[in-house]
């Protein structure tokens, strides 16, 4: 008797909260009064035949009693562009760094740059002092005329002896003579063209041409001062490129690879955003932050060359890009034994509104949906097998049974990032 009556002890309490009964042996009589009259509030008629033992098995049966669980839930929406982001934080370092120096030793005559200008590929930076240079081109021109003339000269006698030998007027061992003083004076000859030459040469590398476009870094020398190939002019930074080299925690690792594009910006310039992609990461972690050092490049010519080394820069990797993506939370997801991924949603029993989502009032059917991740990220995956709308249960007070559960959903959480949504790592 008290096993069948206890839950509608309870349901009495909940439609009459006013009654008090002071004894228990008054619940008994109270409940049998009443029992006709909740089972059936329009009167029993032809009903009250029945007996009590067919109307627990039609009207008290579990589902009349069953506990509603309550549910936090997210609202599935489509998002026409989604990407999963990860901040990054780091520096501008240049692309290249080159130290110029003079080809050959020498006075400094000229230096047409100061630190901080901006150069071009082939623009004329400094020259030497060239009257050393044109002397020992002179010296060497003379020379070579010198060798050449006398080349010129024995090649003539050898024409008169050739003669004189085919008459029987010289002996032939004069002839080879001859023959063999041209051979070593042709020697001379090509020896003082190569000497020519390379005075030549050295004349025109007395002026010093920027290799590359980019800016002064350093100047290392003044004019006057003797230099030589070993000692630096300038040190010029290629910036038509740079590097944003930025530090990714042992955490982020797994989720950088190369080719992988990030949006940077510099106080410098608010609100501008600089593109770059990842060309090199760095094959050890460094430093007591133990991070792992990657650069990306950036075209800093096509900004104008904004970007200068040692420019504090922040922004965001672009992890993975996603049209027309149904977004959820990835705490949602459940993995079975085969690999395959499922979730728990909930029908709303019929529309409710904001007061009644308040009220606590919505209740629905739980089910249990299989999905194909398609990106799975630390905030939100992006799924299909899900439609725009769809309540997916994040978290819930009590344990769920899948199939055939009534929840009662206590709030709805929503996507914030918009039709042009983004998720930050």
């Amino acid at each position: 008797m008290i096993r069948f009556l206890s839950p509608l002890k309870i349901e009495l309490k909940k439609r009459y909260p006013s009654i008090k009964i002071a004894a228990p042996w008054w619940i008994g009589i109270v409940l049998l009064w009443i029992f006709p009259f909740f089972c059936f509030p329009q009167g029993v008629g032809k009903e009250g035949k029945k007996t009590l033992k067919e109307l627990l098995k039609s009207k008290l049966t579990p589902d009349l009693f069953k506990q509603e669980v309550p549910v936090m839930t997210f609202r599935v929406k489509r998002i026409r562009n989604f990407a999963e982001k990860l901040p990054v934080l780091g520096m501008i370092v240049a692309f290249e760094e080159v130290k110029l120096s003079f080809p050959e030793r020498g006075v400094v005559k000229n230096l047409f740059v100061e630190e901080g200008d901006t150069i071009e590929k082939g623009e004329l930076l400094g020259e030497l002092d060239e009257k050393e240079f044109v002397l020992k081109k002179e010296f060497a021109k003379s020379k070579y005329e010198a060798e050449y003339n006398l080349l010129v000269s024995m090649q003539k006698e050898y024409v008169i002896k050739k003669a004189l030998y085919e008459e029987g007027a010289i002996l032939k061992e004069k002839l080879e003579e001859l023959e063999f003083k041209i051979k070593s004076q042709e020697s001379k000859v090509e020896a003082a063209k190569k000497e020519w030459e390379l005075a030549e040469e050295s004349l025109r590398k007395i002026k010093l041409f920027s290799p590359c476009a980019g800016k002064i870094d350093k100047k290392e020398t003044e004019e006057g001062e003797y230099v030589s190939p070993e000692k630096p002019v300038f040190t010029i930074l290629k910036i038509d490129k740079v590097f944003a080299e930025i530090g990714v925690t042992e955490r982020d690792i797994p989720k950088i690879k190369r080719g992988l594009i990030a949006h940077l910006e510099v106080d410098s310039y608010p609100g501008e955003i600089f593109e770059g992609r990842i060309t090199n990461v760095l094959p050890s972690i460094k430093g007591a932050s133990r991070t792992l050092t990657i650069k990306i490049e950036v075209d800093n010519k096509k900004y104008g060359y904004k970007l200068f080394p040692g420019m504090f820069v922040r922004g965001n990797l672009i992890l993975i890009e996603v049209e027309n993506a149904y977004v959820i939370p990835t705490e949602t997801l459940i993995k079975n034994p085969l690999g395959e991924y499922t979730l728990l949603t909930i029908t709303p029993s019929a529309p409710f509104t904001e007061e009644e989502l308040m009220g606590r009032k919505v209740t629905g059917k739980i089910h249990l949906k299989k999905v194909e991740v398609r990106y799975k990220g630390e905030i939100y995956s992006v799924v299909k097998g899900v439609k725009e709308g769809e309540l997916v249960i994040v978290r819930s007070q009590a344990k769920i049974t899948p199939e055939g559960s009534i929840g009662k959903i206590i709030n709805v959480e929503e996507f914030e990032g918009g039709e042009e949504g983004e998720g930050t790592e």
